[in-house]
């Protein structure tokens, strides 16, 4: 089964203010997954990181349908 979405080792701040911290998780083909979680919590930076919109995290190693998307 191909990993479809990969976050290894990601994090990631607006200024000082640090949104995300060491996420790692993986979605396999065929799998579902959900984000849920309080407000201000980094979904939306999560999301965002995902699709590319948001310039390279500080820490980040991101492939999205087995192709690096952000590396550093």
């Amino acid at each position: 089964m191909n990993m479809v979405i990969q976050f290894g080792d990601v994090s990631y701040s607006y200024g000082q203010a640090k949104v995300l911290e060491d996420i790692e998780f993986s979605v396999k083909d065929e799998e579902f997954f959900g984000l849920i979680g309080p407000n201000a919590g980094g979904k939306s930076t999560l999301l965002k990181l995902m699709l590319g919109v948001l310039v390279p995290p500080l820490k980040s190693n991101v492939s999205v349908f087995d192709s690096p998307h952000l590396q550093q």
